[in-house]
């Protein structure tokens, strides 16, 4: 299903304060009020709560005891949560494309007041596309000999400065990489380089063509590993939400999606 982007609504809770750096690098500065993100609070004191607390049945422990015995883990929990969030919406926000996050420095948090924090991180690179239209595949190609000539033909077609930091979170969450992007290998830095070049050339298609994928597409294909490698849907779908691997997902579903669109006609 090709689905025709809308305009975002103003993102009203927030403010957002973006400098240039130096290449695709930028600083944020990001302040949002307590309604935004008093949720957030609340989902992790809960969850600390179903937990065993002496002296109270399981989720019957009140609050100040909750705020009081963990006040180091929800503080942590809270500011790491929070400032991926609002990171994202900023992004959303401001057009800015997949980003890989850095640093957040300067982080200010008070229950019941306003949170706010300054970030580096990178962003979306400039990308001149090819003409892509006009590519073809080889005469009798299959699937995946199209989809390898396509990757190519628009891997050697555009270049463009790689933010370091979406290679990072790549050679963090993929499964052929160690986990750490210090401890890989340089083919393992060169094939999630490629990785992300090529997610990135495909996004600023679909982002040029109007091609996008809704949450329904990701839940589905959710549903469809978990099946398929004997996994409980909600624990694997807590597991990616916690790891980045939903968003991980949705970008290669995007792509994936790309990919068809393009080679449809072909």
């Amino acid at each position: 299903m090709l689905v025709r982007k809308q305009p975002l609504a103003h993102i009203w809770y927030m403010k957002t304060d973006i400098n240039s750096s130096e290449g695709c690098r930028r600083i944020v500065a990001i302040s949002a009020e307590w309604t935004e993100v008093s949720d957030d609070y609340a989902d992790i004191v809960n969850e600390l709560r179903a937990g065993a607390i002496p002296g109270f049945r399981p989720g019957k422990a009140p609050t100040g005891i909750i705020e009081k015995r963990y006040a180091e883990e929800i503080s942590q929990a809270f500011n790491e949560r929070v400032v991926r969030r609002l990171l994202r919406d900023a992004a959303a926000e401001h057009s800015l494309g997949p980003t890989g996050f850095v640093e957040a420095r300067d982080i200010t948090f008070e229950k019941e007041e306003p949170f706010a924090f300054t970030a580096d991180f990178d962003v979306a690179p400039e990308i001149d596309l090819p003409d892509y239209t006009s590519f073809k595949p080889s005469a009798g190609a299959s699937d995946e000999t199209a989809r390898d000539e396509l990757s190519a033909y628009l891997l050697e077609n555009c270049t463009f400065e790689l933010p370091p930091s979406l290679v990072d979170e790549e050679l963090r969450t993929a499964d052929d990489t160690p986990g750490d992007p210090s401890a890989a290998t340089e083919e393992q830095q060169r094939a999630a380089e490629t990785r992300v070049r090529l997610l990135l050339i495909l996004r600023r298609i679909a982002e040029e063509d109007g091609i996008e994928i809704d949450d329904r597409d990701v839940e589905e294909r959710v549903s469809e590993i978990a099946e398929s490698t004997g996994a409980r849907r909600d624990a694997l779908h807590t597991e990616l939400a916690q790891n980045n691997g939903l968003k991980r997902l949705e970008l290669f579903l995007l792509a994936e999606r790309t990919m068809d669109y393009l080679l449809e006609d072909s």
